[in-house]
């Protein structure tokens, strides 16, 4: 395939670098509609406290940013500076026709195509330790379908 025939991913900061002390939620933010693949990255640039845990769930709102639940996208646990990606795609594929909804935003690495609202998405941050501080910056990564353009 010529080069020209491809699309080029769209690169976004999601949110920028924050420091988070407790277990709070991001501010939120929007993905682009009509994209074949989501990647979300969880870039952890500084982490400081005594044994410090950070779990990461990904959530999405259904009436327009009052109530977020959580989706059955959540990270293993942080407990120093790194890299979290979760790939997935909106809505279900042909082997996941039923699946259990995440019973907490903690349990280890959980990631499956699910149903979600792009334009109100945020990552709820489940914080412990003696003064634990986690520096983040939310990224995201998004292949476009072709020739429909990306739609951001």
């Amino acid at each position: 395939m010529p080069a020209g025939n491809l699309l080029a991913p769209i690169i976004k900061v999601l949110v920028a670098s924050t420091a988070h002390i407790t277990t709070e939620a991001s501010t939120a933010f929007e993905v682009p509609v009509g994209v074949d693949t989501y990647q979300i990255v969880l870039r952890f640039t500084t982490v400081t406290g005594t044994s410090p845990t950070c779990d990461a769930q990904l959530q999405t709102s259904f009436d327009a940013g009052t109530t977020y639940i959580g989706l059955p996208i959540r990270s293993t646990q942080v407990t120093a500076a790194g890299l979290i990606y979760w790939v997935f795609k909106l809505g279900l594929g042909g082997n996941e026709v039923a699946l259990e909804s995440p019973a907490a935003a903690t349990g280890g690495t959980l990631a499956k195509n699910c149903i979600f609202d792009p334009t109100k998405m945020r990552v709820n941050f489940t914080i412990g330790g003696t003064n634990p501080s986690f520096t983040v910056t939310i990224l995201g990564f998004f292949s476009p379908k072709s020739g429909r353009g990306s739609g951001y």
